[in-house]
């Protein structure tokens, strides 16, 4: 094959080629086609095993003259098969790492979670799962946009990755949750040197679009080692319980102890005893109270649900509602105390006349207002049970309200037209703006959180709030109602205020429905007046 001949065929394959698109998928520019093509070529046979026989008046032009041997359909073949490798790595990393911040996602933290317990089993040292949330995040996506919060997240990642040691695993378990997997440590005390490490990483402001952002997080953490029997999903389960329990107030980084293990055992049994529960009428339901305080009159109760365990007793909602919740019966439990409830009305206005004019307070879920059939369900619970429904009164949570207000508005206002009562309970745990109240029209009352009430007779703070809040509600029209009210003082307080309403152990504690005498109680609470020391007094 003489040069000319040569040089012409590589021609022809050189504009064959230049009309294809590159790995990239861009278009190959003709004067690159002299420089790029040889070094693809040339990489390309290596990878496939083809002899070149250079020629070295082509050398400085990256021209090659190729041996007649050399088939130009396996120089090609061998070519894809190196970028299809080439690209499925790339995909497959893509595919193991979160979008947003570049570390681990949720898969690849479970998977490395196993490999770390592997490998503390295998060389008998210590492995251990720190799980992260930070603090007030919702109020900086709220505030500030989506924009600024993916910003933040970013950072954090950043500085979670330079605060943990090389051999640790970062990842972003979802939202503003993450997860470290530590790992090769000499004892169980280590991981919580890395968890105080990764502490300390938040100390400094974060500065974004020219503000400073200071946030915090909540850590908790769990370690494995030689002959630890749990999975990945439970050690990341006690990790997540730990922080939990750190939110909660309990510390900055909370370790799982066996106080944990032991809540961890007992929610497994209630999980497993739940169907049982409903299915055979074990949540019954207590009532307290709600008195005005001007003169002692019982106005309504609000009904709190009970679970009659067969092993554990009487238990109270904070041992059993998260788990409902989770578990997605939530809905049906709540359809149960509403309907308990309103007959219990009924039933009291049979005994007592005068009691029917006393209404009962049902509190909704989050999953029972998101759910369009709702007002449908208390409609029919209404007609079943025969009550007046001007004498139904359903608390919704400030929070649960606030943070779906777009889906629960519709649902809000039909069940407005069917002539309930509407209260935001826990008023002040969330962002706490009336503003936004404005929006609620249908709404008739707001409830105080018992955090402003328990200082509301000595801390000058919690007294502006709550006056604040009573006189931007009552300029709206919405009464306004004091829960937790212990002591007199408070309920002095409350009502120089202008509380209208007030809940709480000074009145009475939650009991049963047979514990009220509601005949002799509706009476005497038309009569009673303040005494000098109401301290002591119930209305019980």
């Amino acid at each position: 094959m003489t040069v000319e001949r040569a040089r012409k065929g590589m021609r022809r394959r050189r504009d064959a080629i230049r009309l294809r698109r590159t790995p990239l998928g861009l278009p190959m520019a003709p004067r690159l086609g002299r420089s790029l093509i040889g070094v693809i070529v040339t990489l390309g046979a290596v990878l496939v095993g083809i002899e070149f026989d250079v020629s070295p008046p082509f050398v400085l032009g990256v021209g090659l003259s190729v041996t007649a041997s050399m088939h130009a359909g396996a120089l090609l073949q061998g070519l894809r098969g190196y970028f299809a490798e080439d690209e499925l790595a790339h995909a497959r990393q893509l595919a193991n790492r979160d979008e947003l911040t570049g570390l681990l996602n949720r898969s690849s933290i479970m998977h490395k979670i196993t490999e770390a317990m592997q490998e503390a089993n295998a060389n008998d040292t210590a492995m251990g799962v720190i799980f992260l949330d930070l603090d007030r995040f919702k109020a900086v996506n709220d505030s500030m946009g989506h924009g600024v919060g993916d910003e933040l997240l970013k950072v954090v990642a950043g500085r979670l990755r330079a605060a943990c040691r090389a051999s640790d695993a970062v990842g972003r378990f979802g939202g503003d949750e993450f997860v470290i997997i530590a790992r090769g440590l000499r004892d169980h005390e280590s991981v919580r040197r890395v968890a105080e490490a990764v502490e300390a990483s938040f100390a400094e402001p974060v500065r974004i679009e020219g503000s400073e952002l200071l946030t915090g997080c909540s850590i908790g953490v769990t370690s494995a080692g030689r002959g630890d029997t749990r999975t990945a999903s439970e050690l990341l389960r006690d990790a997540d319980t730990a922080m939990y329990a750190a939110k909660n107030g309990r510390a900055g980084v909370w370790v799982f102890d066996d106080h944990d293990r032991r809540a961890v055992v007992e929610r497994k049994g209630i999980e497993r005893n739940l169907v049982d529960a409903l299915e055979r009428d074990q949540f019954t339901v207590f009532y307290q109270p709600i008195v005005a305080w001007v003169d002692d009159r019982v106005t309504a109760f609000e009904a709190l649900v009970r679970w009659e365990h067969p092993e554990h007793g009487l238990l109270g909602p904070d041992r059993f509602l998260t788990v409902i919740e989770d578990s997605g019966m939530m809905s049906r439990l709540g359809d149960t105390v509403l309907r308990q409830t309103l007959l219990q009305q009924v039933a009291w206005g049979s005994v007592a006349p005068a009691s029917a004019g006393v209404s009962v307070a049902v509190n909704v879920a989050e999953r029972q207002l998101l759910d369009r059939n709702f007002p449908d369900k208390v409609a029919d619970a209404i007609e079943w049970s025969g009550v007046d429904p001007s004498k139904v009164i359903l608390e919704i949570a400030e929070d649960v309200m606030i943070d779906r207000l777009d889906d629960s508005l519709p649902v809000l206002r039909d069940l407005s037209v069917l002539g309930i009562s509407l209260v935001i309970d826990d008023f002040g745990t969330g962002r706490s703006s009336l503003g936004w109240v404005k929006q609620l029209d249908m709404i008739e009352a707001i409830k105080i959180d018992r955090s402003f009430v328990a200082g509301v007779s000595g801390d000058a703070v919690d007294r502006a709030i709550v006056d604040g809040i009573v006189r931007t509600a009552h300029a709206m029209g919405h009464r306004v109602i004091a829960e937790g009210v212990e002591t007199a003082e408070q309920a002095e307080a409350l009502s120089s205020l202008g509380v209208d309403l007030m809940q709480g152990y000074l009145f009475a504690r939650p009991e049963p429905a047979h514990a009220f005498d509601m005949g002799s109680l509706i009476d005497s609470s038309s009569q009673r007046r303040r005494s000098s020391d109401r301290s002591t007094r119930s209305i019980v």
